[in-house]
């Protein structure tokens, strides 16, 4: 079993208690109450339909952050690992949808970053840029864009990683960061 490996873009749980489950769920919009989890969690499946976003994961998994300083000329990998979860992100409507970053970032342009924890409700830290250098680029991380129909964007947040045993985590997007009440809460298992 690759401890690294949380759920990709070909094999991920879609339900509670999987059952050996390897494949992507049904499109879920989660105002409807149908797919959700005790405490308002929605499994996470290929997609998810709230207000005027649809978010998938593409891939969590434990890797190496690509970086880019001010200084430097090129991106570097960094020495150390971070739980990432990479997102796709697609307005449904017609006009523009504005995005705030879930990063560590998003309190200065008006939004909350994401939160993560476990199934023992033990969270983890989402890491600053500051972690990786003053005035670092994280590759793949959105700060504040408009997100149209056509153009879909994606979005990577860094976290601490878990430990080996961890096998539930409990990720919460904040609504307020594309304009809408209630947050995304989704429920991520370890590929078994």
């Amino acid at each position: 079993m690759n401890q690294n490996r949380w759920l990709g873009a070909a094999a991920f749980c879609v339900l509670l208690g999987c059952g050996g489950t390897q494949t992507a769920g049904p499109k879920t919009d989660v105002n409807e109450k149908t797919d959700q989890l005790p405490g308002g969690w929605t499994a996470a499946p290929d997609e998810i339909n709230q207000g005027d976003l649809k978010v998938r994961i593409v891939a969590v998994e434990v890797g190496s952050v690509i970086v880019k300083s001010t200084t430097d000329a090129e991106f570097k990998s960094t020495e150390e690992t971070y739980l990432l979860v990479k997102l796709s992100l697609t307005n449904v409507r017609e006009k523009k949808l504005p995005y705030i970053g879930w990063g560590s970032f998003a309190a200065q342009f008006g939004g909350n970053a994401a939160t993560l924890t476990d199934e023992r409700s033990k969270p983890y830290k989402i890491y600053k840029l500051k972690t990786f250098g003053q005035s670092a680029v994280v590759q793949g991380q959105l700060n504040s864009v408009n997100i149209t129909r056509v153009k879909p964007r994606q979005d990577l947040l860094v976290f601490e990683t878990p430990p080996s045993d961890v096998q539930v985590l409990l990720l919460e997007l904040p609504g307020i960061n594309y304009g809408h009440k209630e947050p995304i809460l989704l429920r991520i298992e370890r590929n078994p």
